[in-house]
């Protein structure tokens, strides 16, 4: 008699793919796994009929079997943050394309709760984590001792630490831009940074002074560290001290605060970018669309994300710890020009 026809939700066995072939469970196992002691013609004909069956292998039995999950744990501090956003975009699109999952969590910019999250993926049996913008160095070496599986971190650096990374080489970014704006005859320079992100900040702003040293030697420079709880209105806070110093191009730690910058300089009556030249970093989709458009540097925020898969995959298959460095690219948009006079539109001297 007949088996009756299986309705299509139901879950295909084994049990189900031997009885259609007339072999044991067992025979059906090694060749679903590429296992010797089996002959080509019943390997082929167990395949066949699994494939007509629709044979779904269970992830629990193949993690059994493999010793891993096809799992990546994801740490961000927030994925409100529009940066963020992409970087994990990029995670997923390539985790799928390589058929992992991924678990996300954020930290809040938390840093015991950051490496809490990485060691409940660990005991959730996770095959690696990628921590995302961590801004905490104290836990770099916690990472190293304390998990078990392979960790990459992306956005941040720490030169005392070989732990797997890939980041933007804000050097280079920098640099560009401070050639940007010297080549456009500013002498009087401002970096508005924050103080939350500690490690990131101190290199956008070494890059900064070490990019003007070099190119613009006998110039000021201003550093504004602002603590305002969001970034737009540590922008906003900062236009005050900027326009007070006579200030003429501000490179900002992000697009975020060229934001705030940009709208309180407009409402204080300042020319923007006649009397202020305002450059940020990340290229977020909205730059390109404010009312002035934005010169940024341009992230490469997805495929950071995509490299970072990349890098844990890459280690798991036996390759080594390595760091990859990608180049951001100076965007030139509206608001950047040679510097005028405040009070005559004339340009002012070096």
């Amino acid at each position: 008699m007949n088996e009756p026809d299986r309705r299509k939700d139901d879950q295909v066995s084994i049990y189900d793919i031997a009885r259609a072939a007339g072999v044991n469970p067992s025979t059906v196992s090694r060749a679903l796994n590429n296992r010797d002691r089996i002959g080509t013609a019943t390997r082929t004909k167990i395949l066949r009929i699994a494939e007509d069956l629709g044979y779904q292998p269970s992830a629990i039995a193949r993690s059994l079997t493999t010793r891993r999950t096809n799992t990546i744990g994801v740490v961000a501090p927030s994925l409100g943050d529009p940066y963020m956003a992409k970087v994990v975009d990029g995670i997923e699109q390539q985790a799928g394309d390589r058929d992992y999952r991924v678990l996300f969590s954020t930290s809040r910019r938390d840093p015991d709760r950051e490496l809490t999250i990485a060691n409940n993926f660990q005991r959730h049996r996770v095959d690696a984590v990628i921590i995302v913008a961590t801004h905490f160095r104290r836990t770099y070496r916690l990472f190293e001792t304390t998990l078990n599986v392979p960790v990459v971190l992306v956005g941040q650096e720490d030169p005392s630490s070989d732990i797997a990374l890939v980041a933007v080489d804000d050097r280079a970014a920098i640099r560009d831009s401070v050639s940007h704006l010297v080549g456009l005859g500013h002498r009087r320079f401002a970096f508005v940074g924050v103080d939350d992100r500690p490690f990131s900040n101190d290199a956008r702003a070494r890059a900064f002074r070490e990019a003007i040293g070099e190119l613009a030697p006998n110039a000021m420079i201003t550093e504004i560290t602002r603590s305002e709880v969001t970034d737009l209105e540590r922008g906003t806070a900062s236009c005050l001290e900027i326009r007070d110093a006579g200030i003429t191009a501000a490179q900002c730690y992000n697009d975020m605060i060229a934001v705030g910058l940009i709208g309180a300089a407009l409402r204080s009556g300042l020319d923007v970018p006649g009397h202020l030249s305002v450059v940020g970093y990340d290229d977020l989709d909205i730059s390109a669309y404010l009312p002035i458009p934005l010169t940024t540097v341009r992230q490469p925020r997805e495929e950071l994300g995509r490299t970072a898969v990349d890098l844990v995959l890459a280690i798991l298959e036996g390759g080594p710890r390595s760091r990859s460095f990608m180049t951001g690219q100076l965007v030139v948009r509206e608001t950047t020009a040679p510097p005028k006079n405040r009070k005559n539109g004339a340009q002012p001297g070096t």
